[in-house]
């Protein structure tokens, strides 16, 4: 039942606390909207490093590089280049040098050496999946 409680709170109630209106977020350049903590600055992201916070910012971008691995591969294949750990360590690496850049342009930074990793080494599915 505690284990219900957490996955719960973990889901749906941490989440609300980072949805706020300056959560929200729209990308002129990219043309796209943000929502959540992807559209918080670097500088955001470096503050919260000592609080419970951190968790919301990796939460937001594992599952940016979920969905975008889903995306682009169909059967997440690109996942198997991922590693959370470095995506955290590169992030605050990133976020120190690049402090008013915002967490989704920091996490789409980062997920493009993943991804040229993932064409070099699945040309083939890659040209099955286009085909």
């Amino acid at each position: 039942m505690r284990i219900k409680s957490f996955v719960f709170t973990a889901l749906f109630i941490i989440p609300i606390f980072g949805f706020s209106s300056e959560s929200l977020s729209y990308e002129d350049e990219a043309g796209m909207a943000v929502i959540g903590v992807g559209s918080h600055k670097c500088r955001q992201y470096l503050s919260s490093l000592d609080s419970d916070n951190r968790y919301l910012y990796a939460s937001w971008a594992a599952g940016y590089a979920t969905s975008f691995g889903h995306i682009v591969t169909k059967s997440n294949d690109f996942l198997m280049y991922f590693n959370e750990g470095r995506l955290s360590s590169d992030l605050n690496t990133y976020c120190e040098n690049n402090e008013e850049e915002s967490i989704f342009e920091a996490v789409n930074y980062l997920i493009k050496p993943i991804l040229v990793q993932w064409i070099k080494k699945d040309k083939k599915k890659i040209a099955s999946a286009v085909l």
